[in-house]
């Protein structure tokens, strides 16, 4: 499911769930300049992993979307912990960091929302963003250039951004006519798009995906 590299601290995370039966959830990190695996490390009590993010301080946030919950990761610790739960949540995916907040969305949920951290570094308030238009399965997000939300609405097939104001976000659509896309990853001015095969997993005529594609989508 989702990667990440947490360049400033030289780490490469990679969700590694098994899908069972029994259903496991776990991330495995590697070091972005070796490429060596480092640890492997299992969410509590299964789920699904499926997006990360880091703080400036390396700690990890990963998406469980199976569960509704965010499993963080402290720096120096040898296994991770629960830092929020909530069935609310259930269908969370992606995470970003904007603006010195952190926000999450839900594919299942059609919903944007953003976490208070406290001082103690424990999860706070949850506040659902009221959005100027409708998210159609929103997937991966990361954030752009002065800290706008860019996201992969897998349903829809478009790059959306999402400007933050308070508890309202305004939707732009960047570029749409994409197949079911599911992730994003920014490099300057340019974001990375891809797109899935998801819908043939259960093909029974095991169909020819075709060629799988990473555009290049030059922001405004």
């Amino acid at each position: 499911m989702g990667i990440y590299a947490d360049e400033p601290h030289g780490v490469f995370y990679v969700c590694s769930d098994i899908l069972g039966p029994p259903r496991q959830a776990a991330f495995k990190s590697f070091d972005l300049e070796t490429r060596a695996l480092k640890a492997t490390y299992r969410f509590p009590d299964g789920g699904l992993c499926n997006d990360f993010v880091a703080a400036a301080d390396g700690t990890l946030y990963a998406t469980d979307t199976a569960m509704g919950r965010i499993i963080r990761l402290k720096p120096g610790a040898t296994g991770p912990d629960v830092w929020l739960a909530d069935s609310a949540l259930t269908g969370v995916d992606g995470i970003a960091f904007a603006g010195g907040k952190l926000y999450i969305n839900n594919v299942a949920k059609n919903l944007l929302r953003r976490i208070d951290i406290n001082s103690d570094g424990s999860a706070g308030a949850v506040t659902t963003l009221q959005l100027s238009a409708s998210l159609s399965g929103p997937d991966g997000m990361r954030v752009g250039p002065g800290d706008v939300l860019l996201i992969a609405e897998n349903k829809a097939g478009s790059l959306t951004q999402a400007k933050v104001d308070g508890d309202k976000a305004t939707l732009t659509t960047i570029k749409s006519g994409f197949g079911q896309l599911t992730a994003v990853g920014m490099v300057d001015n340019i974001a990375w798009v891809t797109e899935s095969r998801f819908a043939l997993r259960n093909d029974p005529n095991n169909k020819d995906p075709g060629p799988w594609v990473i555009t290049p989508v030059t922001l405004p």
